[in-house]
């Protein structure tokens, strides 16, 4: 798993909610590996994605901007939550200690289903991000825990380092965000699967 967990600070794990910890766990890898395999099966990979990089194209699509003199101030949020609440009106904002900005949207009285993007730095460069998936708890005994995984491992990316978009100026996140959407869709596998598992359960 990309990056399993994001304690609560305040969250004390006792006999009772470390079961629950377990479960939790055992929920989340079995829906996620679950629509991997889906993937799989449809032969969707993330290089079928445009505009999708690995991280070392990416720090050289930013290098050669900064080179050129291509520069622009841009502030991403924003134009995240735009395109958040176009595509994804259901998802709420939300960020993380990390400063990962996080979507979510609630799926049971328990656990809420979030899309992460988490800014890639590229030693000063910047304007490179990825895209996360994570279940964060809502009930009493895990509240605040989040389990987290990158999309692009649900599309056959198996480094520790995976695939980003890459910006220069506000109008290269246009089509970004389309390829975004198409990536993005693909969390209505896991939160089906989820939903299912915890009715089974």
């Amino acid at each position: 798993m990309y990056n399993n967990y994001l304690f609560n600070e305040g969250l004390v794990i006792d006999n009772d909610s470390m079961l629950n910890l377990v479960f939790s766990a055992s929920l989340f890898d079995e829906s996620f590996e679950k629509t991997k395999q889906e993937l799989e099966q449809l032969k969707i990979n993330w290089t079928d994605f445009p505009l999708v990089y690995s991280r070392s194209e990416s720090f050289d699509i930013r290098m050669s901007a900064v080179e050129k003199g291509i520069k622009e101030g841009i502030n991403l949020l924003p134009l995240i939550k735009k395109f958040m609440k176009s595509n994804f009106p259901g998802f709420s904002y939300k960020k993380t200690p990390d400063g990962r900005y996080v979507f979510s949207k609630q799926l049971t009285d328990d656990i809420k289903l979030g899309i992460g993007f988490e800014r890639i730095h590229h030693w000063g460069l910047g304007k490179a991000f990825t895209l996360c998936l994570n279940i964060e708890h809502t009930d009493k005994t895990l509240f605040g825990h989040v389990w987290l995984d990158n999309f692009f491992r649900l599309y056959g990316e198996r480094d520790s380092m995976p695939p980003c978009y890459t910006y220069s100026v506000k109008n290269d996140l246009n089509p970004i965000f389309e390829s975004a959407k198409l990536l993005i869709s693909v969390r209505t596998g896991i939160q089906n699967s989820l939903i299912l598992l915890i009715n089974i359960a």
